[in-house]
């Protein structure tokens, strides 16, 4: 299997970076580093080029926990743009590209994101219960509910 490169996310750094043998890899953990351009960085590791669609749940599961730890790694020192799970390219100049073409945009972005954190939410709701509490409180959705048959 040809070899690739993993992007983790985008960090403002003009200086190489090292986060350890945390990183997707072939068959244990690979070294996870900066590539850059100027004053921004791809957080990258190197391993095997996957097609996620063809490997099993548990691959996937296994490469996704991978990903938000390399993240929550990097988070430590730096405002990161996390890039979708997975994300990988054939060449070190596919990243140098990346990074050239979006670097006003990456920037930009890197500002906006600087002191914030990204949170998920995750709700479990009653529809039922949901949809009759607004029925008991919205005077539209009542009339609309007396004229149905």
């Amino acid at each position: 299997m040809k070899d690739g490169i993993y992007i983790y996310g985008v960090i403002k750094t003009s200086e190489p970076q090292e986060f350890g043998e945390i990183g997707i890899g072939n068959n244990g953990a690979s070294r996870v580093l900066t590539l850059g351009l100027q004053d921004i960085a791809a957080v990258v590791s190197r391993c095997p080029l996957k097609a996620y669609a063809s490997l099993t749940e548990e691959m996937i599961v296994k490469d996704l926990a991978i990903h938000q730890l390399v993240i929550e790694k990097v988070m430590q020192r730096f405002t990161i743009l996390p890039v979708k799970f997975g994300t990988m390219v054939e060449a070190d100049d596919d990243v140098t590209t990346f990074l050239e073409k979006g670097s006003p945009l990456l920037n930009n972005e890197l500002d906006k994101a600087k002191g914030k954190m990204e949170l998920d939410v995750v709700a479990w709701w009653d529809l039922q219960k949901i949809l009759a509490a607004i029925s008991r409180h919205n005077e539209q959705v009542q009339a609309k509910q007396q004229e149905l048959p």
